[in-house]
């Protein structure tokens, strides 16, 4: 047999025959006990007339008896009427159980592969998602053509996954609405700066946010500046952890599978540490700020004697006394071993010989633990435009990763529970989020920020971005609660989305008969049930769910259908928001954008 699963023949006789039969035997059991119990009443009268077999009657007697006396004795036969309601309603019982049984036996057994099904509106409506006042968008529920759609809102703090293709519409239906109502603080990585244009108006105006818009090619001083080394706490136990972490993200791989130089790689961040903690010491004493511009101009130097004597000499940290050491012994070792240490540091800094780099990254406007404990929440746009996300892969996971460093770093309790240490929740709305590069820290952290108040709500086009940057063994989806899907263009997602909505079981039914096709009846017929497992959409159905309606200029016009999935619950085959058919979201979105951002002090 071509299907899969469990098959057994069902023979009519078998399914009603028997039961046909016990209720007949019932039947007559219960009449031949009235008919005697009547007799019986009656003292076996001559005029209840003759016996077939000494003192029994036949069994059907109680019938005659029933015409002939009810006048005459109606108490006694009320009592006969109610046994024979008793008795009926027994009779009915057991026909309900037969006939139960013999359906379930015919239907065959629905939950043998699995019983996967999309949820019912009770079952959005028990979601915890439904007609939420807060949190973020992951779709809408909307029962039939005719009924209103839902919002389904994320107000917990675990994470949330999107895969969304190119022109999906996830900037409409998600981002847009999450950004125009949600109240915390948050960070945006805006690859067009649509984001920033069509939120940051309300966000300041009206929900009362600082509007931090930091954008590394922005030469006009509208934008906000970021300076990572201002987050280092000098002359403090952290100082070189601080600064240890900041130099292993510039000289990060934007690949994990790229091939790194086992020996200078490392040499050359420890180096950077020792340089970046000495000259960091010597700027302050002179009232000024250390950058990363900086740090590439002092590297940079011709007299790299001098400067590693200088280190040595005054001594502001033991680590950076000990590396310059080593620097020095090196160098007159001879060979090209320190140049080559020192060249391998430039590389990574060569990003911020670009002046307009560096005037954006010389000077901090705010500090990363503003976003989670100012006095009020706090939006932070990162703008990149589409054409050097690869170029500036380095300077938004700096500055991810510096979020991540400082905000989940300490956790208070009070009272056997954890203490919240922030003002403000913060959501990272991080779209496009694997073509910034390899960021393994914040893979690793997701497994323990949303207790920190943060909560990631992560995009990629599809499996093969993501294991792209990721590798096949990522964790970053695993460590997501709540799944977004949009109709995929490619077939290792759809596959992947398929498996996601679970197996079920459908019973498929075969009716044979034998005999001559003119005779009266059949002479025989069996019903054949199969149970088969399939998806509960196959990856052929996910990627030919409803797209959404575009005009000629490829405008959406009308939402189109998306998977939801949450732990523990049945996937909920949702409808796209569209902020702009929404009179509130559309005002807000109205609200002009600030003209620069703003400095926190």
């Amino acid at each position: 047999m071509s299907t899969v699963g469990y098959s057994a023949p069902r023979n009519p006789l078998r399914l009603y025959g028997l039961p046909t039969l016990i209720l007949c035997i019932y039947v007559i059991v219960i009449s031949i006990a009235l008919t005697q119990w009547i007799a019986q009443n009656f003292g076996y009268h001559s005029s209840l007339g003759e016996t077939f077999f000494r003192e029994y009657y036949l069994p059907w007697k109680w019938i005659a008896w029933t015409q002939i006396y009810h006048s005459a004795y109606q108490t006694f036969f009320q009592k006969v009427f109610v046994l024979l309601f008793v008795s009926f309603m027994g009779i009915c019982f057991l026909l309900l159980i037969f006939l139960v049984r013999a359906r379930k036996l015919s239907e065959g057994n629905k939950s043998l592969h699995g019983t996967a099904h999309f949820a019912s509106e009770e079952e959005v409506k028990k979601s915890g998602i439904y007609r939420q006042d807060k949190g973020v968008f992951v779709g809408a529920y909307q029962k039939n053509f005719m009924a209103k759609k839902e919002y389904l809102k994320h107000n917990g703090k675990e994470h949330v996954f999107c895969f969304a293709p190119t022109r999906a519409g996830k900037g409409v239906d998600l981002i847009i609405p999450t950004l125009l109502s949600w109240t915390g603080s948050v960070f945006v990585l805006d690859i067009k700066g649509e984001n920033f244009a069509l939120s940051s108006g309300w966000r300041k105006y009206h929900a009362g946010n600082h509007i931090i818009k930091f954008q590394p090619n922005c030469n006009d001083g509208t934008g906000s500046r970021f300076n990572p080394f201002e987050e280092v706490r000098l002359n403090t136990a952290f100082a070189y952890t601080d600064m240890d972490n900041i130099i292993n993200i510039v000289a990060a791989p934007e690949d994990p599978k790229a091939k790194i130089d086992p020996h200078f790689d490392p040499l050359a961040k420890t180096f950077l540490v020792g340089c970046a903690l000495h000259w960091m010491h010597e700027y302050q004493e002179h009232g000024e700020l250390f950058s990363l511009p900086a740090l590439n101009t002092e590297i940079s130097s011709d007299d790299i004697d001098g400067y590693l004597e200088a280190m040595t000499t005054k001594a502001y940290t033991d680590a950076s006394v000990n590396i310059a050491k080593q620097m020095k012994e090196r160098r007159k070792s001879g060979g090209r071993e320190a140049a080559s240490i020192v060249s391998t540091a430039q590389r990574y800094l060569r990003l911020y010989n670009d002046p307009v780099v560096a005037q954006n990254v010389c000077k901090s406007d705010f500090k990363i633990t503003d976003l989670m404990r100012a006095d009020k929440p706090v939006s932070f746009y990162l703008l990149i435009p589409p054409n050097q996300i690869g170029r500036f892969s380095p300077i938004t996971r700096m500055i991810i990763d510096t979020i991540i460093q400082r905000l989940a770093s300490e956790m208070e309790f009070a009272g056997g529970e954890v203490k919240d240490n922030y003002k403000h929740r913060l959501l990272m709305m991080l779209d496009e989020f694997p073509a910034f590069g390899f960021m393994p820290n914040f893979e690793t952290a997701m497994a323990f920020i949303a207790g920190y108040g943060i909560t990631a709500y992560i995009i990629a086009q599809d499996r093969i971005q993501l294991r792209k940057t990721y590798t096949a063994e990522q964790t970053i989806t695993t460590n997501c609660h709540t799944h977004i899907a949009y109709p995929p263009n490619e077939k290792d997602t759809a596959k992947y989305i398929s498996e996601m909505t679970g197996e079920t079981t459908v019973i498929k039914k075969k009716i044979t008969t034998s005999g001559s096709r003119s005779a009266l009846y059949a002479g025989r017929m069996s019903i054949s049930t199969d149970e088969i497992k399939r998806p509960l959409l196959t990856p052929d159905e996910v990627s030919r769910l409803t797209p959404p309606v575009k005009n000629a200029d490829g405008k959406i016009l009308k939402g189109g259908e998306m998977l939801i999935f949450q732990q523990g619950k049945p996937p909920i085959r949702g409808k796209q928001v569209l902020f702009f058919q929404d009179p509130v979201f559309l005002a807000r979105s109205k609200v002009m954008a600030p003209e620069r951002g703003d400095k926190i002090s």
